[in-house]
C-alpha cells in the first residue's frame, strides 16, 4: 500500500483576499497530482482556516470561506462522490486567544474508515496561554484502512 499523507497551513479566509482558499488548494491539488499521479490513498492533515458552513452560521463573525470536509476534499481532487469523505469531526480547537471558537484543524482520508478521534491539550496547557497566542488544540484520528471506502 502506498500512503501520501500531506500537512499543511491554509492562508486565513476570514479577513483576507477572496482568492486565499482557491489559491492553496490549487497549489495542495497540484502537490498531490505530483505524489499521487494515480490517486491512490491519501490523507490530509491541516489548519484550513475555514470551518463547515454549520458552524459560521451560528456565528455572524464567522464569515469568510467556510467549507464541509466533503467540498474541501473535493477541491483538492482526493475525493469524486457526494458522500462524506473519511474525516475526524471538527472540533473547536483554535485559538487560545480567541478562546477556542473555531474548528479550522480538520484530518480528512479518502480511504478506510475513522473509528475514533479526540481532542488533545484540552484544556489547553498553561505554557499555552497568553493574550496573542495562536494555539491550537491537537487532535487525534484513528483511521482504519478499508480500500471498499473509497471514492473514484
Amino acid at each position: 500500500m502506498t500512503l501520501t499523507m500531506m500537512g499543511a497551513h491554509f492562508p486565513q479566509t476570514l479577513n483576507a483576499s477572496t482568492h486565499a482558499y482557491e489559491d492553496a488548494t490549487a497549489v495542495l491539488k497540484g502537490i498531490f497530482a505530483k505524489l499521487a499521479p494515480s490517486g491512490g490513498n491519501m490523507v490530509l492533515m491541516a489548519d484550513t482556516n475555514t470551518e463547515s458552513p454549520q458552524a459560521a452560521a451560528v456565528k455572524p463573525d464567522h464569515h469568510g470561506v467556510n467549507k464541509t470536509n466533503q467540498a474541501l476534499a473535493t477541491d483538492l481532487g482526493m475525493w469524486h462522490s457526494q458522500a462524506d469523505p473519511p474525516a475526524a469531526p471538527l472540533y473547536y480547537g483554535c485559538c487560545f486567544s480567541d478562546g477556542f471558537q473555531w474548528q479550522g484543524d480538520r484530518v480528512v482520508a479518502n480511504f478506510g474508515s475513522v473509528t475514533s478521534s479526540e481532542v488533545l491539550f484540552d484544556p489547553a496547557p498553561s505554557w499555552a496561554a497568553g493574550p496573542k497566542s495562536e494555539f491550537h488544540k491537537g487532535m487525534r484520528a484513528m483511521l482504519e484502512y478499508s480500500p471498499r471506502r473509497r471514492a473514484e
